[in-house]
């Protein structure tokens, strides 16, 4: 029992690590996807978190070999050029909430060198970091927002304008856009889990999910036009209030980001295996490109390059269901003439 309670914390957290981001943990990201429903976001969300649930269940439970050859190396190499993508965006958004408080880069780059060695311990090591950090994260959220809700107007509700076609849209680009990282990690979580642990397993980390989503949409369309517009909403919000939530708003917007950059990481060096016999050194070439390439800024990936990472996603998803279902008929015909 106490093994199977562990492998359901271990992989719900390396999920809900893999999911709150920079983008997430800020409020940047949910207010791109779900500020454009004003005070009607609940519905939306619901309907995300829903899919998330049957999304994550389903990646858990898919054979190695769903997919043919074609589409699976299609999709696998969006993927990898995704997860860089992220790597790079993580690093921008961390090296915009540390210079708030440092002048210096001396502690990003430290942060950038630790997350190597982490990475190159593998599942083991990402699992034992979202197992320490990912509670931490969420409690942060939850007394970060509950902190401000009482602070803000009780009537105002901010709506984001979004054309019709965006709104419809949008819910199943950002389905795609989380559950794009989740393939990989959930095929290698899989190994060591049964059915019944992968459907808590996908149940709890909707949950976790539902609660945060709930709460920073909630809080920050009851603020105002230029906190939800800024590059770090969550955090420009608790600047106003007190230093002691900004700190907190920071530490968690900052385990966050790790999460994420060492889930891709991960899936990166994973795939740096099958090709490289020099494990540590792809790692740190990886590790010093993304560096490099975070250059741009974090604004620019979440606005522009997140709905196309999303389009994708949502097309991986719909592969996998139909790809599933066809396995599952095959499969039943097969037993149904054993028998006859």
């Amino acid at each position: 029992m106490k093994t199977k309670i562990l492998t359901i914390a271990g992989a719900s957290a390396t999920i809900v690590g893999t999911v709150i981001g920079a983008g997430y943990a800020t409020g940047k990201e949910i207010m791109t996807f779900f500020g454009i429903y004003g005070k009607s976001f609940y519905i939306f969300a619901v309907l995300f978190i829903v899919l998330f649930a049957y999304s994550s269940y389903l990646f858990l439970e898919a054979k190695p070999n769903l997919l043919n050859k074609k589409t699976y190396n299609f999709f696998n190499a969006i993927i990898l050029i995704s997860e860089f993508l992220t790597m790079s965006t993580m690093i921008a958004c961390l090296d915009s909430i540390l210079s708030l408080f440092f002048s210096t880069k001396l502690i990003l780059i430290t942060i950038v060198i630790a997350c190597y060695f982490i990475m190159i311990k593998g599942l083991s090591g990402l699992m034992k970091f979202s197992v320490f950090t990912i509670p931490i994260l969420i409690t942060i959220i939850i007394i970060v927002c509950t902190k401000n809700l009482p602070s803000l107007s009780s009537n105002q509700f901010l709506e984001i304008e979004a054309s019709t076609p965006k709104k419809i849209v949008f819910p199943f680009l950002y389905l795609g856009l989380n559950i794009f990282s989740l393939y990989p990690i959930c095929s290698e979580l899989s190994k060591s889990q049964t059915k019944k642990t992968k459907i808590w397993t996908a149940l709890f980390s909707s949950l976790f999910l539902l609660i945060t989503l709930f709460l920073i949409c909630t809080t920050l369309l009851r603020s105002e036009d230029k906190i939800i517009s800024s590059e770090l909403p969550l955090l420009m919000l608790s600047v106003d209030k007190s230093s002691i939530l900004t700190y907190l708003t920071a530490l968690a917007v900052t385990i966050g980001i790790l999460s994420t950059f060492l889930s891709s990481a991960f899936i990166l060096a994973n795939e740096t295996k099958k090709h490289s016999k020099h494990q540590n050194f792809s790692c740190f070439v990886l590790v010093l490109a993304s560096y490099l390439c975070s250059k741009l800024g974090f604004g620019k990936f979440v606005e522009i390059i997140y709905p196309i990472v999303g389009f994708f996603g949502f097309a991986l998803l719909v592969c996998l269901f139909f790809a599933h279902q066809k396995s599952k008929t095959k499969s039943l015909a097969s037993n149904i003439n054993i028998k006859t």
